[in-house]
């Protein structure tokens, strides 16, 4: 003879039982979040879109997560006007010059890299800064460009998690 035991229900999660916070949902008031980027990014990723429009300075900068690091940060600097490039350069700076510049323009985080990602994108801008001068103009499609570092955007938390670096 089989017989069946009787084991309670499951209870069901309900939203309120799933942890804060998550990306859907909008934090408590009155509660401070910061920024964490995961322990796998090598390089954190800042952008300033200059103007907003397709014409004027694009800035990319990108910061070394690991602690030897160093004090270097690798700063793009694009030059567009109406949608085609017209100039790109590229400068090692120290944070000291970024916070410096920081207060010129908007820089905002918007994730992280690895070291390669940013090495290919690096050598992507000086090929098309090539084909533009040997052109005289271009198109320039920096969401495509943007695409190829794979950026991991930031986990807005109230504490970063263990091996995560704080913003």
């Amino acid at each position: 003879m089989h017989t069946t035991l009787a084991y309670p229900p499951i209870p069901k999660l309900t939203p309120l039982a799933i942890p804060f916070p998550t990306a859907t949902r909008t934090p408590p008031a009155g509660l401070n979040l910061v920024k964490c980027l995961s322990r796998r990014s090598q390089q954190a990723v800042w952008k300033n879109n200059g103007t907003g429009t397709n014409t004027g300075p694009l800035h990319y900068v990108f910061e070394p997560m690991e602690s030897g690091g160093g004090n270097v940060l690798h700063l793009h600097r694009l030059m567009t006007r109406g949608g085609n490039l017209e100039d790109l350069e590229i400068y090692d700076i120290t944070r000291d010059e970024f916070r410096n510049l920081s207060t010129t323009y908007t820089f905002t985080l918007i994730g992280g890299t690895s070291s390669a990602l940013m090495n290919r994108f690096k050598k992507r801008e000086e090929r098309l800064e090539r084909r533009c001068k040997r052109r005289g103009r271009c198109s320039l499609q920096m969401k495509d460009m943007e695409k190829k570092l794979k950026i991991k955007p930031p986990e807005m938390r109230v504490r970063c998690a263990w091996g995560e670096r704080e913003f």
